[in-house]
């Protein structure tokens, strides 16, 4: 809020130019219009000498030199016309004791306009500006200390120091922010409430009303605290009912809380609100991808990317639900087209990249590797040499992936390129290598399944392979082998499609292929699904005799012997 405020407070001195501050982007796109108005505005205030805000006096040279900075649009000249309008209100402010000069120097010290921010000389520019009882130098004082959280009961005074500040918007809402940072947020509120209706209001003033609101909700939100950000909401709600916003972030908050069937009613409110609004339909395609909706979720994802004018996020948003739904098809479909379109950006070719390898396509993931090998800090990531070696052993490559595991190894240890390169160390005939990786303390001491158990086997395959005994490998594989297997959620969690090819041809006698074999094929037994436990039947408590039944008991051996009446 520390430029808003202080923005529109100059705005009403300056006749509605603003800052085009190279750090606020949301100014920046209006820069054109606003500095044509103000313009106009300097213009006419030029002719009667008074400005169109509520301070009635006259335009000075440096006043204006400062207007002239403000509409310049280069922030070179922009800077340099800052820096020659600062030094001309210096002079005013202290030979002419021109307090609205006072009250410029205190902006541009807070915005950092023509010199470093800097908070002391802002301060004693708003302080001395405020002292002369101008309004706006008030508000402005009491804005710089609520954001330097400090002096708030002075804030306090300081607006309710100025005359009928109950019909000034602007004050309100600082008012009410500084109570906000009291934790007073009721009485807060209250306050917004009032310059939100106020009979003065300006849109602005709304905006910044509700703008405070959200801040707050977004403190809770980021905090955990669900039930206060809410209320928040509500508040924000009960101001503008229509607005599209607020379900939207009830929406997220429910999804934190695990109410996804409420987040979801939210997000369908906030699309009747303004159904032009991307972000509804991503969240919804992430709702829907998580549970279980997939065709749901690729319809609204792709509702957002077109409503988004195919904006990066959403792009990135697209991709993510197809991974999600695991729509590989979709996914290829749609970096084939981004990457016709922009053949240079790196990150498409590493999403299809992923995507190629899923499908095991692996011929067009290689092409893709070779591409993107050209740039010489792609070639050295660790990520990427590992696609590159387990493309390459696919197609049967084993040289190259050799080579690319053991750059990612040149950089440290790193468990799973360790054990491809043992692996690929076996099928090439390379067993003392393998044995010699497999041996490194950083691996011993990993406690991981896969790793307690991928290790041992290699070991015994490499040490068998090599006419050697592996009674030990083997007996600790099997120990290990339970473990792993209990813990695997898919079957390819450790490929022997290699390993396999190697048996074949390998020069090995039978037996120690069997042997190998027969370890190999742990890897494939099939993932045991948990039993279903059966339900519990209750025993039905026998059944009282009636009095017929008592009475005649051949009636009831009729009775047993036709089952229950």
């Amino acid at each position: 809020m520390k430029k808003f405020i202080s923005l529109l407070l100059l705005s009403s001195l300056l006749g509605g130019c603003t800052s085009v501050d190279s750090r606020q982007s949301s100014e920046k796109t209006n820069t054109a219009a606003k500095s044509k108005a103000g313009e106009k505005s300097v213009k006419a205030d030029a002719k009667t000498g008074k400005t169109s805000g509520t301070v009635k006096t006259a335009i000075s040279e440096a006043e204006m030199m400062y207007v002239k900075a403000l509409r310049e649009p280069n922030k070179i000249k922009r800077n340099e016309l800052f820096k020659a309008a600062r030094k001309a209100l210096l002079a005013e402010a202290e030979q002419n004791k021109n307090y609205k000069a006072h009250l410029l120097l205190g902006y541009m010290a807070d915005l950092g306009q023509g010199m470093k921010s800097d908070g002391i000389q802002a301060a004693q520019h708003y302080r001395a500006a405020a002292d002369s009882g101008m309004v706006e130098a008030k508000i402005a004082l009491a804005e710089f200390w609520r954001r330097n959280d400090i002096f708030l009961d002075e804030a306090v005074k300081q607006i309710l120091s100025i005359p009928n500040y109950e019909d000034n918007p602007a004050a309100l809402c600082v008012l009410g922010s500084i109570y906000y940072s009291m934790f007073e947020n009721d009485k807060g509120f209250r306050i917004l409430k009032k310059a939100y209706f106020s009979k003065n209001h300006t849109a602005a003033t709304r905006l910044e009303v509700l703008k405070i609101l959200h801040n707050a909700f977004e403190k809770f939100f980021r905090g955990n605290n669900y039930d206060a950000a809410l209320k928040e909401l509500k508040r924000a709600d009960e101001l503008e009912s229509g607005n599209y916003l607020t379900p939207y972030l009830i929406g997220l908050v429910e999804i934190r809380r695990g109410n996804l069937a409420e987040a979801e009613k939210q997000f369908h409110l906030s699309w009747q609100r303004n159904p032009a609004v991307p972000e509804t339909y991503r969240e919804l395609a992430f709702l829907k991808a998580r549970t279980g909706r997939e065709d749901e979720a690729m319809d609204d994802i792709k509702v957002a990317y077109a409503v988004s004018g195919r904006k990066p996020e959403f792009q990135r948003a697209f991709l993510e639900i197809c991974v999600l739904t695991k729509n590989q098809e979709t996914l290829l479909a749609f970096t084939d087209r981004l990457l016709k379109e922009h053949p240079d950006r790196k990150d498409l070719r590493f999403v299809r990249l992923f995507a190629l390898q899923l499908k095991r396509d692996y011929a067009k993931a290689y092409e893709d590797l070779m591409i993107l090998g050209k740039d010489p800090k792609v070639a050295k990531d660790p990520a990427y040499l590992e696609s590159f070696a387990n493309v390459s052993s696919a197609l049967g490559k084993y040289d190259d992936a050799v080579k690319a595991n053991e750059a990612i190894l040149k950089q440290g240890i790193r468990p799973v390129p360790a054990l491809n390169l043992a692996e690929l160390y076996i099928v090439t005939d390379q067993y003392d290598k393998a044995l010699k990786l497999l041996g490194h303390p950083d691996l011993k001491k990993l406690k991981e399944p896969l790793i307690n158990c991928v290790v041992p086997y290699l070991e015994a395959c490499a040490l068998l392979a090599s006419g050697k005994k592996a009674d030990d490998a083997v007996k600790r594989f099997k120990a290990a082998a339970p473990a792993f297997l209990a813990s695997r959620k898919e079957l390819s969690e450790w490929d022997v499609t290699m390993f396999r090819k190697w048996l074949k041809k390998a020069k090995l006698s039978d037996e120690v292929k069997k042997q190998i074999a027969s370890m190999t094929d742990v890897f494939t037994t099939p993932i045991a699904q948990p039993a279903k436990a059966a339900p519990a039947v209750k025993k039905a408590a026998p059944a009282k005799e009636s009095r017929q039944e008592q009475e005649r008991p051949d009636l009831k051996k009729k009775t047993d012997a036709n089952g229950s009446r």
